[in-house]
């Protein structure tokens, strides 16, 4: 979902939109230090934001009114990505793209 300054540090933020065993719908925000380099683009290890926090989840029992949450934070649905590919749109960014 993009990056932001924080003081001097950047901060990352995505959304994780899962689907859990009992059936409902969760999404995790994700707020992490900016802590790589084209040589480290793991965003799922980076540092916390709140070291007391590792995420912020929301639960839905129906799949649009996830999505609209999603929406409603700034989730843009032509940049939803399948699991994992987070690190490569940050890689990206850091040749140039926008986050």
């Amino acid at each position: 979902m993009g990056s932001r300054q924080e003081g001097e540090d950047r901060v990352l933020r995505w959304l994780a939109i899962t689907h859990r065993k009992d059936g409902r719908i969760a999404i995790e925000i994700h707020e992490v230090c900016d802590e790589g380099s084209t040589g480290w683009i793991d965003v799922y290890d980076f540092s916390s934001l709140d070291p007391n926090e590792e995420w912020t989840e929301h639960v839905f029992d129906d799949p649009q009114q996830a999505l609209d949450f999603a929406a409603s934070l700034g989730a843009s649905p032509d940049r939803f990505v399948n699991e994992g590919i987070v690190r490569f749109e940050y890689r990206d960014s850091l040749q140039g793209s926008a986050l």
